[in-house]
């Protein structure tokens, strides 16, 4: 691609991420709440993610470890 089609498409995308940000990332809201946001994360990385990192290594990661990742993905969001 041009540089000027890659500078135009960086510039479209900072001004939707300043306008809305989350709602760039996960469109199930256009309001969203922050703790509803990272809720949202980390049902993603349950139902998404975790399942996967399962099939990827076996099933040879304890718990911990797979928490330990879920938690370096994602920010937890408590009060």
């Amino acid at each position: 691609m041009e540089d000027a089609v890659l500078r135009q498409m960086r510039e479209e995308w900072d001004a939707r991420a300043r306008s809305n940000a989350e709602y760039y990332i996960h469109s199930g809201s256009e309001r969203w709440e922050t703790r509803e946001f990272f809720r949202s994360g980390e049902i993603n990385v349950a139902n998404d993610i975790m399942p996967e990192t399962l099939r990827i290594c076996g099933g040879s990661r304890s718990p911990l470890d797979l928490t330990m990742l879920e938690n370096r993905l994602w920010r937890r969001s408590h009060d």
